[in-house]
Formats: structure tokens, C-alpha cells, sequence
């Protein structure tokens, strides 16, 4: 995995992957929280404790290369408003009324 310093060279090599995915293949993106650690922590660490500076890992790969990116959490929910939970509907799967059930 390449974790990326600069936002532009991030935005290029997720592009790239982009243009190779376009026609036969699959590109996986996804944003995690990140605190900074490299390795887990202990089961025993306080589970409250929390940062001023909230951080997101966004990595992108398709099966061959992987990219990764560090960015603040607010510049990324700044950018991505369009992007929201769909509403799951209860009792959609139930089909309509046909004339033989009437």
C-alpha cells in the first residue's frame, strides 16, 4: 500500500485507477477513521479517549495496486454532502394485489 503525502498526487493515482477500471474491472474506495496508529491497540487502553483532530484513511485499490490518503474529517464531509444513507422502506417486498388473489 502507498500511503500518499500531497492531495494532488493522491487525486492523479486515483484517476489513474479510475481510467483503468473504467471498461473490465472493479475499483473498491473506502473511508475509515484514523487515529494515527500503525499497530492495534491493547484491549486494556481507554476507550474514551479522543483527539482534537479528527482524521479519515481513504484508500482506493483495484485487486493490483493500492493508494491510500490521510485527510481531516471536516474538509471530507465539506466535499461529499451529495453522498447520504438511503432509507430503507419496511414492507416494499410485499408485491401489489393481483386479480387472481381479489
Amino acid at each position: 500500500m502507498v500511503l500518499l503525502k500531497s492531495y494532488d498526487s493522491f487525486l492523479s493515482e486515483l484517476t489513474k485507477l479510475f481510467e483503468e477500471t473504467r471498461n473490465k474491472n472493479s475499483l473498491f474506495v473506502t473511508i475509515k477513521r484514523y487515529d494515527g496508529r500503525t499497530k492495534p491497540k491493547s484491549c486494556k487502553g481507554d476507550k474514551n479517549e479522543s483527539t482534537g483532530d479528527n482524521k479519515c484513511l481513504i484508500r482506493a485499490t483495484n485487486g493490483k495496486r493500492k493508494v491510500s490518503y490521510v485527510a481531516y474529517a471536516s474538509v471530507i464531509k465539506g466535499n461529499i454532502v451529495g453522498l447520504k444513507k438511503k432509507d430503507k422502506r419496511i414492507g416494499r417486498t410485499k408485491g401489489k394485489k393481483t386479480m387472481a388473489t381479489q
